[in-house]
């Protein structure tokens, strides 16, 4: 699978993070992927510290791949 699509999945699976949310940090990074890749405290500046956790954590355990190999 494509590393965009999969990074742009897990960013829609995050609990508490809007579609216009989502668009805006990828607009911010350039991609999904760099949103995810992105340093804990870059992405601290535009979120609130509990997304800015779950980004974290989706980025530390991916589950996109798996979910849709799953599918």
């Amino acid at each position: 699978m494509d590393e965009e699509v999969a990074a742009r999945v897990e960013l829609a699976c995050l609990p508490g993070l809007r579609r216009a949310q989502a668009q805006r940090l990828i607009e911010v990074f350039g991609t999904a992927a760099a949103v995810l890749g992105a340093d804990a405290k870059a992405r601290g500046v535009r979120l609130s510290p509990a997304l800015a956790a779950a980004i974290e954590r989706a980025r530390s355990a991916p589950a996109a791949p798996r979910l849709l190999a799953d599918a």
